[in-house]
């Protein structure tokens, strides 16, 4: 396999073959499509920058994945689930790796079985867990609040944005598979790392046109949730950090049409209000990143305070 991925890449119409590659995804011959897969999670591994985003945009696509639900048939009935889970050297979220998704397992699967459901639904987990450990693109700047970009910039920033926001709404999908959606988000976490909030910003602030208004919603309160634990997290430490850049995201929820994301944009806002108190900040969380570096300083002096309680006070869920 890692012959192949060489050749591909070493290759003067690389191009041409890594779409070759993808369009065998599509194809009707399931012997072809699951090498075809085994082959995409190689590339991933092996690409980077522009090449990797792409590959695995258009890897999302052809998977076609509406939700989780329906995916956990490669690991129903297996004789060492339990076991393995309580396995002190396993942790529940990294089973789905260690037992289900590594090299050994999927080589096996696609030999015995190549044409079989559960064959198909393994390979494309272990193509969909590699994507929120993709690196975020070096020198671009991310707009984690507009997704749009206008042709002919660097779209390098908007395809990322795109891949993880669809990973987070995949992951929040369903509940039938709490193993694989744990390990996608904690994946997903690590990757952000402080840019955590913002995304989540982003993630509620958008609204991706080929989401049905259901999923939209379930999407919005997973989002608004995973804010006000960040939130709440960080009230703990008692640290002094000013959140007024989240405060416009937060209000865009409140104008919800959905009345349990209008109460948990409440919820959000209500936190951020206790936040604004605790005493002078020392810096404001995400201001470079959503205004950029040339926005000028922000005012860190501590009288958003009563303006931020004022439009919590007036909130209200009708």
């Amino acid at each position: 396999m890692f012959a192949v991925i060489d050749n591909i890449m070493l290759s003067e119409s690389a191009s041409e073959h890594i779409d070759f590659v993808l369009d065998v995804l599509k194809d009707t011959n399931q012997n072809g499509v699951a090498l075809g897969y085994l082959v995409t999670r190689a590339l991933l591994g092996k690409l980077s920058g522009r090449h990797q985003l792409s590959v695995a945009q258009h890897a999302i696509q052809a998977m076609g994945i509406e939700t989780l639900s329906g995916m956990e048939d490669f690991i129903k009935g297996s004789d060492n689930l339990q076991s393995v889970r309580h396995c002190p050297n396993f942790s529940s979220i990294t089973l789905i790796c260690s037992q289900f998704i590594n090299d050994t397992s999927l080589a096996s699967c696609v030999v015995h079985k190549p044409g079989s459901r559960a064959t198909l639904n393994r390979l494309k987990v272990a193509v969909l867990t590699l994507i929120p450990t993709i690196p975020r693109p070096a020198n671009s700047r991310i707009d984690w609040l507009d997704h749009v970009t206008q042709s002919g910039e660097d779209t390098r920033g908007a395809q990322y944005v795109a891949l993880m926001t669809t990973v987070y709404a995949l992951a929040n999908a369903t509940s039938t598979l709490p193993l694989l959606s744990a390990y996608l988000l904690r994946a997903l976490f690590i990757s952000l790392k402080d840019d955590a909030l913002v995304f989540l910003a982003g993630v509620w602030s958008s609204t991706p046109n080929d989401a049905s208004a259901e999923a939209r919603t379930q999407t919005h309160l997973a989002a608004l949730a995973h804010a006000s634990a960040f939130l709440i997290a960080h009230e703990a430490t008692q640290g002094s950090i000013d959140f007024q850049a989240i405060v416009p995201s937060v209000l865009v929820a409140i104008e919800s049409p959905s009345r349990s994301v209008r109460a948990a944009a409440v919820q959000c806002l209500s936190i951020l209000a206790r936040l604004s108190q605790v005493g002078k900040p020392k810096a404001v969380y995400a201001f470079n990143t959503i205004y950029g570096i040339h926005s000028g300083e922000p005012n860190p002096r501590h009288t958003g305070s009563t303006k931020l309680t004022d439009t919590h006070r007036s909130a209200t869920i009708p």
